[in-house]
């Protein structure tokens, strides 16, 4: 084998060894990136959940409580009771 040749090949072969690093590099950036923003979103969901969750516990708390209130109460700025 001619010594050009082969240098030529070892270059080529050097260049094209890079380049399928830089490849899996990008593919290994996107797939965190996009893991990242599923995480986010799942995040955001369950936050948006619980609130949800909570806000509609509290309602039924308070509107059952002012139904089934055996005695209503009526508070004066003082803090004595009217009834």
């Amino acid at each position: 084998m001619n010594k050009k040749l082969f240098t030529l090949l070892v270059i080529l072969m050097s260049l094209s060894l890079i380049g399928i690093i830089f490849v899996q590099a990008y593919f290994i950036n996107n797939s965190l990136e996009t893991k990242e923003g599923q995480f986010s979103f799942n995040v955001k969901k369950a936050l948006n959940y619980t609130t949800t969750q909570l806000t509609h516990s509290l309602e039924t708390k308070l509107v059952s409580g002012l139904y089934f209130a055996r005695r209503p109460t009526i508070i004066l700025l003082g803090g004595r009771s009217l009834i």
